[in-house]
């Protein structure tokens, strides 16, 4: 940032980095009319610029998140769905800091997700970042029986519960495989 300016295009390729891998982005308004351009392009490869079209999903999918999370107001609220969309572990982990990030900056933020790393970008957000403070966490998980189930946040990032079926997939499948280790 020029000046020590950061602009709104400046943060989001900064997240988007992030989230996706490096990736530079230019929108431009269409003089005279209410609609704009946007391309893409990788810093680190010397290509052309991309149209939104010839770019993985992981952008398309991540960069209206991005957006509506560094342009929502304080005292506001985001609701995302499934942010982890066509995103890598490392991508999914980065997504869940950012929008701990955006609700340290005083914006609401409800989240929906199917990814352990989310959850876990997020709590590394709380735990090792300190970037949100665990206060102002909180995790709804609804169990086969469909009853909410509240789980809060402690100071290091650590849930204050781990209740059987919530992502605890990983786990499962571990112990089946060291299970099948020990009978070959």
């Amino acid at each position: 940032a020029e000046g020590g300016v950061i602009t709104l295009g400046t943060q989001v390729e900064q997240w988007m980095s992030s989230i996706v891998g490096p990736l530079q982005i230019e929108a431009r308004w269409l003089a005279g009319t209410s609609a704009a351009t946007l391309r893409f392009k990788s810093p680190s490869i010397n290509t052309d610029w991309l149209r939104p079209s010839n770019v993985g999903f992981s952008v398309s999918y991540s960069l209206p998140i991005v957006v509506a999370g560094l342009t929502a107001p304080p005292g506001g609220v985001l609701v995302v769905e499934n942010p982890e969309s066509h995103l890598h572990p490392a991508g999914q982990s980065a997504m869940g800091r950012f929008l701990a990030t955006v609700a340290a900056a005083g914006t609401q933020v409800i989240l929906e997700t199917q990814s352990d790393h989310v959850l876990d970008g997020m709590r590394r957000a709380v735990g090792a970042d300190r970037t949100l403070p665990h206060e102002d966490v909180i995790v709804h998980f609804f169990g086969g029986d469909g009853i909410p189930k509240a789980l809060t946040v402690d100071l290091g990032g650590a849930l204050s519960e781990w209740p059987s079926g919530f992502f605890d997939q990983t786990e499962q499948d571990l112990s089946a495989l060291a299970r099948a280790k020990n009978r070959a």
